[in-house]
């Protein structure tokens, strides 16, 4: 089996070399990998790698695998590269890069990947309630592959959850599927903590808790529009991430986007312009830790952890935000990552990760924004996802899981609702000046994130339950 398959990945890289497509094939599969954090993956004897945290031999220097696909022809490759090139075309089919990361340290041949993308077809297939009417042990692997990434978006809308498990030992990051049943992401009520802010705003609460959200959202957009001032906007921001920093119990957690929305608009002769514009000091990031790391740390370690969490955070965003766009319209001297549109769970990832490892980041949760279940977030007529997250941190066990996992979906939702509100109010209104101005370095060192977590009205609302301390 594993032999037919070969034959006709022959066939179809000849017929690519023929036409003269080859070069960029591998050009194109280079670009992909260069994007993506990590890829470790076993082709009989030969590794294909590319990490920040380890070694690389997926690089184009004198050495490099992709340097030899480049400069020698077909008949000169061995049965892995070839393998490689196929087998990564096809993986990119069914979810761009990320799905790179789910064979990170196993082997991978050709009937391997067949079997793979059979179980997620019949997967997807089944949650979908979508017929399966050829036969996939004869479709081309391309094909399958194409077909495979088309039914998984039709998963995203469908109530289930796809969701990652990410290994930070060994850069494994598998996928998991969870009905609604078992982690619904609905949410059922408004955070107390956003119920005490729109009482302070006299903000009037809609029956949905989205709706209200939104509400909430306009009220403090109109007050910065009436005084110039964003502590209501910081002050959402703020509830959302102690909100979701609380209920899952979490050491610390933390939301991130950008400090001036009106600079995505583009040009009319270049759309990715304001995109391409935005420097890393030009995002945010909001961290916050529970009260009990607070009590439990030297405040040096605390300012240390939230700090370099919001720096890491802030270059991660610079780096996402352009790979919304094709390729064609970004620079190519412009470094990018695809934008994580997927929820994590992962663990360990303070053993191999310098900026984690210096964060005590050991166990983690991210769900990215706008979801998978959620329309894109739309700036300017372009849809955009990974912009905005929900991440949450815990530095040492338990580990977190479903439960925690549905807390974070809860108030990504959330979150969603706010910015998509706060960005229509800003277009609607034609806003060209910062809005979020906290979170700075000063904000950071002059301790004023304290007053998100420590207010009185919010020690008085959980005293009882938790016992802040004063």
């Amino acid at each position: 089996m594993e032999n037919k398959e070969q034959k006709e990945a022959q066939t179809l890289l000849q017929a690519w070399e023929t036409s003269g497509i080859l070069r960029n094939k591998v050009e194109q599969l280079m670009d992909w990998v260069e994007h993506v954090e990590s890829v470790y993956v076993y082709i009989g004897q030969t590794v294909f790698a590319r990490s920040d945290a380890g070694g690389t031999t997926l690089n184009n220097k004198s050495d490099g695998i992709f340097r030899k696909l480049l400069e020698y022809p077909l008949d000169q490759w061995t049965q892995a590269e070839k393998i490689f090139v196929i087998g990564f075309h096809c993986l990119f089919l069914t979810g761009r890069s990320i799905r790179f990361e789910e064979f990170n340290g196993r082997q991978l041949s050709l009937l391997e990947l067949r079997r793979w993308l059979i179980q997620k077809y019949h997967i997807y297939s089944q949650i979908t309630e979508q017929e399966i009417t050829e036969d996939l042990l004869k479709m081309p692997l391309l094909m399958l592959a194409e077909n495979v990434g088309q039914r998984a978006e039709n998963v995203d809308t469908s109530g289930w959850m796809r969701f990652r498990r990410i290994n930070g030992l060994t850069f494994v990051k598998k996928e998991y599927l969870f009905p609604p049943d078992k982690i619904a992401h609905a949410v059922t009520a408004l955070p107390d903590t956003l119920v005490l802010l729109s009482n302070e705003l006299g903000t009037t609460l809609e029956n949905e808790p989205l709706q209200s959200v939104e509400t909430l959202t306009r009220d403090a957009f109109h007050h910065f529009r009436a005084t110039g001032s964003s502590d209501y906007i910081h002050r959402i921001i703020e509830a959302i991430v102690f909100s979701a920093v609380r209920e899952a119990d979490a050491d610390y957690g933390m939301s991130s986007s950008f400090r001036i929305p009106h600079r995505l608009q583009g040009s009319s002769e270049q759309r990715i312009s304001g995109a391409l514009s935005l420097s890393k000091q030009e995002f945010y990031c909001c961290v916050l830790p529970h009260p009990h790391l607070v009590d439990q740390l030297p405040m040096e370690h605390v300012h240390r952890i939230l700090y370099s969490s919001a720096l890491r955070m802030e270059f991660n965003r610079w780096h996402f935000i352009v790979g919304n766009y094709s390729r064609e319209e970004i620079p190519l001297n412009r470094h990018y990552y695809f934008p994580p549109r997927m929820p994590d769970i992962a663990e360990w990832s303070d053993l191999r990760h310098g900026g984690h490892s210096g964060a005590r980041v050991r166990y983690s949760i991210r769900v990215p924004g706008a979801p998978l279940w959620k329309t894109p977030f739309m700036a300017f007529e372009h849809p955009y996802r990974g912009c905005y997250d929900i991440r949450l941190v815990r530095i040492e066990g338990p580990a977190f899981d479903r439960r925690e996992l549905q807390i974070a979906a809860c108030h990504a939702n959330i979150m969603d609702a706010f910015w998509k509100t706060l960005q229509q109010c800003i277009e609607g209104y034609g806003i060209t000046t910062p809005v979020i101005t906290a979170y700075t370095k000063e904000w950071y060192e002059t301790l004023q994130w304290k007053e998100a977590i420590q207010t009185q009205m919010v020690r008085n609302y959980f005293a009882e339950t938790e016992g802040v301390q004063k």
